[in-house]
């Protein structure tokens, strides 16, 4: 039997007690595998889901401090480093979606 073609999710906080309604759309997906990208894996107990689909890219311990720098002094926009490029892409080729919702 084939495998059912991917779709990774990307939502920051993996999930506030208030996102029931993100919840209930990853769970409502049929006939996909669902993989979840995240920072941060909250109330694992409210919002059951299969650990090994979802991986946390947690942040920087420095990113307060480049967010800080590169939007208040500097007047730029701040970047993600290189290494957070690799660990999401890595993340993404390991569920071989072909779909990234990403959820704001």
């Amino acid at each position: 039997m084939p495998r059912p073609p991917a779709i990774s999710s990307y939502c920051a906080d993996f999930l506030k007690r208030d996102m029931l309604h993100i919840y209930r759309q990853i769970m409502g997906i049929q006939n996909f595998d669902q993989w979840i990208i995240t920072r941060s894996r909250q109330n694992a107990d409210q919002f059951s889901y299969d650990e090994k689909r979802v991986a946390v890219i947690p942040k920087p311990k420095s990113r307060f401090f480049r967010r800080l720098w590169y939007r208040q002094i500097c007047k730029k926009p701040w970047f993600i480093y290189d290494s957070e490029v690799r660990e999401f892409l890595f993340a993404l080729g390991r569920s071989e979606a072909r779909l990234l919702h990403i959820y704001f």
